[in-house]
């Protein structure tokens, strides 16, 4: 059975709830494209007023251009700096930042984010929203990526910032910010509990955008912990918000989650199409990486559907995109599902392959952050040593007299590099704590996985045991009691010989019963017995029991029972299932046909099953049968129950054929 990963909770929404400066929580008020332009093209502002409608233009792009919305913020940044204006410099810098995280760009959309946390820190005057929002901004980059302690602690600094300047949207976003968090370190109840209190928040302001925002978060909560229900309700407010409102993104993220929860509830073709609306609207927008995770999800339906040809060719352009736009988490979710998919197929060199580049990439997303921190810390020790080497020689050149103030300078940047140091050793060692502690826990979920299985395991085992028993001591119990009720009818009848009585004219029907009843019972041992649990079992009880019912027909018999292909065991109801199909069909050939030729035939493979009892007797009317025939019925819920497929063709005094066909799970 195909794995459903778990739906990613909102993070769409959260980017567009982006707070950059005078921009609200939720969304500015939306602005006429042309109108901006004709704005910025007037001549006529001031500074402040020419840059803020700049970046008003850059942002509208957001949701249909982002081409077009990181040249407006390229302007805004000329511009800006032209004109030494620090809250403009960090507005292009914020809007550059959010194309990139838009586009999967990690490392360039962190690089943008912290020059613009670096340019509205020397904003004067501070400006807290503009702060706050860098900080939320640096938190969802990272966020993205799986570095949860570092986005955690600029959700935590931004939250402090609006809570400092009385910003309750704020302090409601960075809490949906850290319930995300929580949902995908796998604490639900945590994640519950921050949901309900931005909830509050953003009802009190009437905060639509971050409603969308919330709504839809508690819904997926709700799907991941079971109470699908709960989520529906939740994701419909989400959804007719959001048409309301007309949030474009909002929506795509909407129908990807319904697809989520339809293939959970096994609504397989809702969730097609809710797949392919928020494919389109995606495709619309040139969302690549929500691209990337729609596909995924649409791979892992085909999966639960049993199609893994067309589960592989979404997955295949799930990875295509995510190494475009290097979205690395959702490649390495794609290259898991590939190799899965691979060996599904039984193509183990294709999924082995996939799944080392999955492990490499695992090691690489575990790996990168902390060497990318070492490398920072050793360029700035480094250029510390340079620089305190180039003005020791500077001075000493220009002022000799000054020898011992410059002696004493030196002494204290070398107190300072000695702290660095020091730090940079504390941080080193804290790196290599977590990393142990990590490798600890991953041994711990590996050790406790294990000890599921086995528990899994001895039940399974138990439960054979048990069929085992209870069909060993039918046959010895119940099949030997009619033996003797066989032999005692048998020496009855030599006794009668014997003597004068007057034979009993039952004594032959109860020892024909007593056969047939002895033969019954061993078709139940049969169903019962785990040791016959194998589709090639199937195929060889069937071929003895036709066997034994044509035996005494005077009709030409025809048999074809064959198995291709390896062996593989099969779960009781379905081995039962296809076995009371043939016996059903047989027994109305032989009660009902009158035919002068019966052809029996049951195929198997690895994969499915194929049955056909064909004779040329008397026939029927089928539309007739169908109307008030038990046997029909009962060899239609048996299909309907293997996903099977059945077809009688029949015409009074043209015979009757019974055929069906299926997978075996």
């Amino acid at each position: 059975m195909p794995r459903l990963c778990r739906p990613i909770i909102e993070r769409a929404t959260v980017a567009v709830v982006l707070c950059f400066g005078t921009c609200s929580i939720g969304r500015a008020q939306t602005h006429d494209i042309d109108s901006l332009r004709t704005e910025v093209g007037s001549g006529s502002q001031d500074l402040k007023v020419k840059a803020s409608t700049l970046y008003k233009l850059s942002r509208e792009y957001w949701d249909h251009d982002l081409d077009s919305a990181f040249a407006v913020a390229d302007e805004l940044l000329a511009f800006s700096q032209r004109s030494n204006y620090s809250t403009g410099i960090g507005h292009a810098y914020s809007s550059m930042g959010v194309v990139r995280w838009y586009q999967g760009n990690y490392p360039d959309a962190q690089h943008y984010n912290e020059l613009a946390l670096k340019a509205h820190l020397s904003s004067d005057p501070l400006r807290s929203t503009d702060i706050a929002g860098s900080y939320h901004n640096l938190g969802l980059v990272h966020d993205d990526q799986g570095n949860y302690p570092e986005a955690l602690k600029y959700y935590l600094e931004a939250m402090k910032v609006y809570a400092d300047a009385g910003f309750s949207d704020g302090v409601a976003q960075e809490r949906s910010a850290i319930a995300v968090i929580h949902f995908n370190q796998k604490d639900l109840p945590a994640a519950l509990a921050e949901n309900p209190k931005a909830l509050a928040i953003r009802e009190a302001s009437q905060d639509e955008w971050g409603l969308t925002e919330t709504y839809s978060n508690l819904g997926i909560t709700y799907v991941a912990m079971g109470n699908y229900d709960s989520a529906l309700v939740w994701y419909d407010k989400a959804l007719a918000l959001r048409t309301r409102i007309d949030d474009q993104q909002g929506l795509a993220v909407s129908y990807n989650n319904y697809g989520d929860l339809y293939t959970l509830q096994g609504r397989y073709a809702d969730a097609l199409e809710s797949f392919e609306r928020a494919l389109a609207i995606n495709e619309r927008l040139g969302y690549k990486k929500s691209m990337a995770d729609v596909r995924l999800n649409m791979g892992k339906l085909f999966d639960k559907q049993g199609d893994p040809r067309r589960a592989l060719h979404q997955k295949e352009l799930a990875l295509g995109l995510a190494e475009e736009v290097g979205a690395t988490d959702y490649e390495h979710m794609a290259l898991e599902e590939l190799s899965n998919t691979w060996a599904q197929l039984g193509d183990h060199a294709k999924a082995y392959a996939y799944r080392l580049r999955f492990e490499a990439l695992s090691d690489t997303i575990f790996n990168d952050e902390k060497t990318r921190s070492l490398v920072r810390q050793q360029m700035n020790y480094g250029f510390a040593q340079r620089q305190l080497a180039d003005s020791l020689a500077a001075e000493e050149a220009k002022h000799l007299a000054e020898r011992d103030h410059e002696i004493e300078l030196s002494a204290e940047r070398n107190r300072r590099n000695l702290f660095a140091l020091g730090g940079v050793t504390i941080l080193v060692v804290s790196l290599a704590l977590w990393s142990r502690l990590r490798y600890v826990r991953r041994t711990r979920d590996t050790i406790l996985r294990t000890q599921q299985q086995l528990v899994a395991s001895e039940k399974q085992r138990e439960a054979e045991q048990v069929r085992t028993r209870i069909a060993r001591d039918v046959h010895d119990e119940i099949g030997s009691e009619l033996t003797k009720i066989t032999l005692l009818i048998a020496q009855t009848k030599r006794d009668q010989a014997r003597t004068t009585a007057t034979p009993l004219p039952h004594l032959d029907g109860i020892a024909a019963l007593s056969r047939q009843v002895s033969a019954s019972l061993n078709d139940i041992v049969w169903a019962v017995d785990p040791r016959h649990d194998s589709v090639q079992a199937l195929v060889v009880h069937a071929q003895h029991y036709t066997e034994r019912m044509l035996e005494n027909s005077t009709a030409r018999i025809e048999q074809h029972f064959v198995h291709t292909g390896a062996d593989r065991p099969l779960d009781p109801a379905t081995k039962r299932n296809i076995f009371l199909l043939l016996k059903e069909a047989l027994n109305n050939s032989l009660k009902y046909a009158k035919a002068e030729r019966i052809s029996v035939s049951l195929t198997t493979d690895e994969h499915g099953f194929a049955l056909c009892v064909a004779d040329n007797g008397v026939g029927f009317d089928a539309e007739a049968l169908a109307r008030k025939g038990n046997g029909l019925r009962n060899m239609e819920a048996r299909c309907a129950a293997l996903g099977a497929t059945l077809v009688i063709t029949a015409t009074p005094g043209a015979g009757c054929t019974v055929q069906a066909h299926g997978p075996i799970p």
